[in-house]
């Protein structure tokens, strides 16, 4: 293990993630929004990194990375924030799914629009698990407000990739939330459950 001292992060390759994800998929955005070609990401041959984990050439890719979001900076902020909620939106069985040859084009976009609108409910009852308590019990619940506060911390230290696999700490917390909430709008009687089954 390697301790480095003066930076922010664990290792110095984190520092390429400047350039290589928040930097591109920026850029990415700011295209779709009309940004002029002369206005774009400069290009950066990364082989250096990419190939032999030169530490000594990521300042350089870090520094025009840092520039052009400096540059961009309240655009910059919108594209961060329009990005958090993806977290919650990807499903991850993208890949998966898209392996299954035998099954058409349209039964996989069903079938991902099914596993995606699965995490969207499972979000949205456990964002929500706090107001649903304080409607039952006129008081506000401080644990899971908490527990929120985490989740939105951590959702927006993994923007902008926001990928499914960066949500794995997550889930167990945004289950437990979940489920509660749904316990809690069968007392209000929202949800009703048959008593014979």
């Amino acid at each position: 293990m390697v301790v480095k001292l003066h930076t922010f992060s664990f290792s110095s390759i984190i520092n390429m993630q400047v350039y290589e994800y928040h930097g591109r998929y920026f850029d990415e955005w700011r295209a779709k929004h009309g940004a002029p070609a002369n206005d774009r990401l400069p290009e950066i041959d990364l082989s250096p990194i990419n190939n032999t984990l030169n530490a000594q050439a990521i300042p350089p890719v870090k520094a025009v990375g840092l520039a052009y979001l400096k540059a961009h900076f309240p655009e910059y902020l919108l594209f961060y924030f329009s990005r958090m909620p993806n977290l919650f939106i990807d499903s991850g069985y993208s890949t998966v799914i898209n392996g299954l040859t035998l099954i058409n084009g349209q039964a996989l976009a069903v079938m991902l629009f099914l596993a995606s609108s699965f995490f969207v409910i499972i979000s949205l009852l456990a964002l929500l698990n706090p107001l649903f308590h304080y409607k039952i019990n006129r008081q506000w619940p401080k644990e899971k407000i908490f527990l929120i506060i985490v989740i939105l911390l951590y959702t927006a230290i993994a923007t902008p990739i926001s990928a499914a696999r960066f949500r794995i700490p997550l889930n167990f917390f945004l289950f437990l939330l979940a489920i509660d909430a749904v316990f809690i709008l069968c007392q209000m009687k929202i949800i009703k459950v048959k008593d014979n089954l």
